[in-house]
């Protein structure tokens, strides 16, 4: 499978409020674009490893509209590639208001010219992300967050997440926390009931090829 990887800045940490803790600095835009100077100094400004946003929208406007006019290519096309999506501030669009030049996607809002990947979270979102599936977006969710569920064992979230058709769901659970039969914690753990870390999509998939395996 391709492989994605979310880049996450942040600006706000402990050192921020208490002493002798180092203080977590501005995402500026010199930040911004060390990050994608980053990935060009291990990859290459070309590699063809990396599935850059220019790959996808190819000659159209914008990203939306390569998405309706052509789709996402096939699965044998992606094997090996990697995607790196970014929760971008507004400062990673400045100068490439189409994501020209940069080597990472970002979560943009859905039907965005940028909306290519979405980030929709929480259980009350599941008709949305299904909505957005059929649409040709590709969704981040979360099947837990805040130890909560490794804690109750509470697996409504997880199974909304399976349900709702998302492309990537995150998860701090891969596993069962180490502390799983102590008072208070739970083997609450996130894999798809076939023990397979990805499948056919259970929403946009044709239903001659639902439950086969992933060979395009």
């Amino acid at each position: 499978m391709p492989i994605v990887l979310l880049v996450e800045y942040k600006e706000f940490g402990v050192g921020n409020v208490l002493p002798f803790f180092t203080k977590i600095l501005p995402f500026t835009e010199q930040a911004v674009n060390d990050v994608d100077q980053e990935i060009i100094d291990v990859f290459g400004a070309n590699s063809s490893q990396i599935f850059r946003p220019d790959d996808l929208r190819k000659t159209y406007p914008n990203l939306k509209t390569a998405i309706e006019q052509e789709g996402w290519p096939k699965i044998s096309a992606m094997r090996g590639k990697i995607i790196f999506v970014f929760y971008a501030n507004n400062l990673y669009t400045k100068n490439h208001p189409n994501l020209e030049g940069r080597m990472m996607f970002q979560f943009s809002p859905l039907g965005s010219d940028n909306g290519a990947f979405v980030k929709m979270d929480g259980s009350e979102e599941v008709s949305k992300i299904q909505a957005a599936v059929k649409a040709g977006a590709i969704i981040r969710t979360r099947a837990d967050s805040d130890t909560e569920e490794a804690r109750t064992g509470n697996t409504k979230t997880r199974e909304d997440a399976f349900n709702s058709g998302a492309q990537i769901i995150s998860t701090d659970y891969y596993l069962p926390d180490s502390r799983a039969g102590q008072k208070g914690w739970t083997d609450f753990k996130v894999i798809f009931p076939t023990q397979n870390y990805a499948r056919i999509n259970v929403v946009n998939a044709p239903e001659i090829i639902k439950g086969e395996k992933i060979v395009e």
